[in-house]
């Protein structure tokens, strides 16, 4: 069977609404509309096999997938377009049989598949691909075929995640490994013990299903009955108030299972022979999902065009039907009989239509000009009647004078005979042989006058048949023939002859006879042209069992047969239009109770998007009713999109945390705690839940800014985002109630002290480097003060950091000394050189060094060193020169001190 347009659109928008903002999954609808096929493009990680045979991992792959007849008893064909390597995997498939059996979503089997390509799924027994079975046996061993195996690496994301953001989350394991990038030996003393890795989950439901809309084809009953005018279907005939109004219900054979379990195929086979298309149909989808046998698709698709085709017949005979051309609707329902043998009502259908052909008569052939037709039937009667009547006796005068011929013959013989007594013997002869005569011509006559008598009789009868079942023009013609063979009735039943003769003419003067022969038929005591009377009555039909099922609130199955009522009425101006207001009225009811019910119910199964759309076209609908409640029915469905748009945004924040996408997070639980604190009944454990994740979001989101910062060693940045993740953790303590706030604050403050011990270290080493030893020294000194303002300061790690810091600053002001000593020389080489050699120039000294050698005591010792050149060979000079600390003077140093 076709899926309905709107189930089509209703899957549309429930991959737009769940796939449109996601990363790693691109839906592209390929054809119809809306449409039938999409393309399906995965970013993630995934095995592929290449054309060497090599088995590798791949980030994209792509799938197609169909919505196929029969949909959703029959999943949808969904097929591999790259080279996706994995054991439920094959060329030409993907097994999704026992997932589409729970859960029948395309949105949910999108994910479904995604998580398959990147290994959370797959099968080790029945496998389509057994060399990716194999090879997954071998390279992923594990237990039992029907659990979930984890294949590809710890970072690739899952499609369907589920999150449960508990109270007491440890948040700060975001903070993990962020020093993994800075100096080990400036990191070593400040290396923090890692905590537990806190993996967010989440529980959502993906909007998925599209609407299971069937549209309905109407099957009108009976028409008109053969009876004195009354046209209304016998309570007999009526269907049932919770009867399908076309094809109505059939029952099937039982499904083509054997009793071990197997599947009996040559029984579908042999239904498929028969032409029982239905009944295979039937059989077809109450198979479970999982069921496969060889044919079984061209099966499916043999079953499904053969009752598309028996229902397409069946719609334009329906048409066929109300347009008044019984015969062609009949020949539609024996082409449909051709197609299925078990088409469900066909042989009701046929009975109908062939009373309708009997009833309607000649109204539904072309019409013969009369008079043409009266001289066809008078011809006839003709023949008939020379054939059944008897030649006309000979009449009485010839009968007697054949006598008197006789005895006359004789007299020249008989000359001398007596005459008179030869008279006399005769006439006692003559006289019996007349009496005879007379009496067989009036037998002769008596029985003529009864045949035609019987004859007239029976026309007469049939004329009132014909009538009554309104044959008019044989009514006339039957009648003016009983009028005409009445009429040769002579002597004999003179009296039944003119009775008959005037109850023949008053039928031909009466009033049916003239409407039916004008083209009406009576009705409710009024005569009406034919077409209007068939319309009347099937409107009636039609509005008595949508009355009948609107009673009931059988809403789905009331709103075909009030809307076929209407389209009937649209052109039948006799149908009494204050019917057709209540039908309206009745109509608009009925779809705003299933809109609103079937938004209800896709509330309960955490549809948003259908419920939404579903919902908002009830109100549509509300705001066009007059009913006593209509403003508590609006505030009502108004509150449950209200929750539907809190629902749907915190399901998509939810979604967002799972991603690690904070900040997208944080936004889309905003909009849901707005949505939830517009509600005319605010939900304050909502609301209170709801600010709760925002400012979850909006601490992961700056905690992961700082552990980014600090990875890029941004210690300033990663400062600022730590400290600013402490204060929310403060500010928000009660709205939290979190048990360990206290230590979760203790580890922000622990990493912010190392993050700013890490940054001045840094900053020492760098000066100490380029002997900028006073700007070390203060780098150093901050340190110190830093970690002895700190709630950390007894903590051994950070007291062999100040210990270190305070060594590095005593080295650091000693290689301070040191450079201030070098510098003084190196500034004084020359005055101090030529002071102890005054006869070396000062152009002449060369390759000038000042090297520290030692301390003695309070004494530096350095070493002043050139080469003397230009009197010839080039001489090396040394001199030595000692600092006093204690005194602080220069004094000239010989080697004998």
């Amino acid at each position: 069977m076709a899926i309905a347009t709107e189930q089509l659109e209703a899957i549309y928008q429930e991959i737009t609404q769940t796939f449109s903002d996601d990363p790693r999954i691109t839906v592209v609808p390929v054809d119809g509309n809306p449409p039938e096929k999409y393309e399906v493009t995965y970013n993630i990680e995934g095995l592929q096999k290449t054309d060497e045979g090599a088995v590798e991992k791949a980030e994209s792959h792509t799938i197609a997938i169909s919505i196929p007849f029969g949909y959703p008893h029959f999943p949808p064909s969904c097929k591999p377009k790259s080279p996706i390597f994995h054991p439920d995997f094959d060329p030409a498939a993907i097994c999704i049989g026992d997932f589409w059996e729970m859960n029948r979503s395309i949105g949910d089997l999108i994910s479904h598949i995604g998580d398959m390509i990147s290994g959370a799924h797959y099968s080790t027994t029945n496998a389509f691909n057994e060399e990716a079975a194999q090879w997954y046996a071998e390279n992923y061993p594990s237990g039992d075929s029907d659990q979930d195996k984890v294949l590809i690496t710890d970072e690739q994301d899952s499609i369907s995640p589920s999150l449960s953001l508990a109270t007491d989350e440890d948040f700060t394991s975001l903070l993990e490994d962020a020093d993994e990038q800075v100096d080990e030996e400036l990191l070593e003393p400040f290396e923090s013990k890692q905590d537990e890795e806190i993996t967010p989950a989440l529980s959502f439901v993906e909007d998925s299903e599209g609407k299971n809309e069937q549209s309905t084809d109407i099957a009108g009953d009976d028409l008109f009955e053969e009876s004195d005018f009354d046209f209304k279907t016998t309570p007999s005939e009526e269907t049932s108030a919770n009867e399908e109004l076309a094809p109505p219900g059939f029952e099937s054979d039982p499904v083509g299972e054997m009793d071990d379990g197997e599947i009996d195929v040559n029984h579908f086979n042999e239904l498929a022979t028969e032409k029982r298309f239905f009944g295979l149909d039937k059989e077809l989808s109450l198979l479970p999902v999982t069921t496969s046998f060889e044919g079984k698709e061209a099966l499916a698709e043999q079953t499904a065009v053969a009752v598309q085709e028996a229902q397409s017949l069946y719609t334009k005979a329906l048409e066929l039907e109300h347009k008044g051309e019984p015969a062609e609707a009949l020949k539609h329902f024996q082409m449909i009989e051709a197609v299925t043998t078990d088409f469900p009502g066909l042989h009701d259908d046929l009975s109908r239509m062939n009373q309708a052909l009997e009833l309607l008569g000649d109204w539904t052939t072309p019409t013969v000009d009369r008079s043409a037709e009266e001289e066809a039937v008078l011809e006839t009667e003709t023949l008939v009647e020379e054939a059944s009547v008897s030649p006309p006796p000979p009449q009485p005068e010839k009968q007697v004078e054949k006598p008197e011929q006789e005895t006359k013959e004789p007299a020249p013989r008989t000359f001398f005979e007596d005459g008179p007594k030869r008279k006399s013997r005769l006439l006692p002869y003559a006289l019996l042989v007349i009496v005879l005569l007379v009496g067989a011509a009036a037998g002769a006559n008596y029985y003529l006058s009864s045949s035609k008598y019987g004859q007239a009789q029976q026309r007469f009868e049939e004329c009132l048949a014909s009538l009554k079942s309104n044959q008019f023009s044989n009514a006339e013609l039957q009648c003016e023939s009983a009028v005409g063979l009445a009429k040769q009735v002579r002597l004999f039943k003179a009296g039944d002859r003119d009775t008959l003769i005037m109850n023949v003419e008053k039928t031909l003067r009466s009033e049916p006879l003239k409407q039916g022969l004008a083209g009406n038929l009576p009705l409710d005591g009024q005569y009406y042209p034919r077409q209007a009377v068939k319309n009347i009555t099937s409107f009636r039909e039609f509005k008595g069992k949508g009355d009948e099922l609107f009673a009931t609130s059988n809403w789905q199955q009331s709103v075909p047969n009030y809307e076929q009522a209407l389209q009937i009425a649209a052109d039948e101006i006799a149908i009494d239009r204050q019917e057709l207001f209540q039908i309206s009225e009745n109509l608009k009811i009925a779809r705003f109770n299933i809109t609103y019910q079937s938004g209800l119910s896709y509330i309960e199964r955490k549809k948003w998007v259908l419920a939404t759309k579903d919902l908002t076209e009830a109100l549509e609908h509300l705001k066009t009713l007059s009913l006593p409640d209509k403003a508590g029915l609006i505030d009502e469905i108004t509150v449950k999109l209200g929750q539907i748009e809190q629902a749907t945004e915190q399901e998509k924040g939810d979604i967002a945390f799972a991603e690690e996408k904070w900040n997208k997070a944080s936004e889309h639980y905003r909009k849901a705690l707005t949505a939830a604190n517009q509600s005319f009944d605010p939900d304050q454990e909502a609301i209170y839940e709801l600010k709760q994740l925002v400012v979850k979001g909006d601490l992961y989101a700056i905690v992961s800014s700082g552990k980014s910062a600090f990875r890029q060693a941004r210690w300033d940045e990663a400062i600022a985002n730590y400290d600013k993740a402490i204060s929310l953790l403060e500010d928000n303590r009660e709205l939290l109630k979190q048990t360990n706030t206290e230590e979760n604050r203790k580890k922000l403050a622990r990493i912010m002290l190392q993050a700013s011990i890490i940054r001045d270290k840094q900053d020492a080493a760098r000066h100490l480097k380029e002997q900028e030893f006073k700007l070390a020294i203060t780098k150093l000194e901050t340190v110190m003060t830093t970690i002895s303002a700190s709630e950390f300061k007894s903590e051994t790690e950070f007291e062999i950091v100040r210990q270190e810091a305070e060594q590095t600053i005593k080295q650091a002001q000693t290689d301070k000394l040191m450079a201030d000593k070098i510098t003084y020389l190196e500034e004084n080489f020359e005055e101090l050189f030529t002071k102890h050699y005054s006869g070396s120039p000062p152009d002449s000294l060369k390759e000038r060094t000042v090297v520290f050698e030692k301390q003695m005591g309070s004494r530096l010792l350095f070493r002043l060193q050139c080469v003397e050149v230009g009197r010839g060979r080039p001489l090396q000079l040394v001199m030595k020169y000692t600092h006093d600390l204690d005194t602080g003077k220069w004094e000239f140093y010989r080697d004998s001190q």
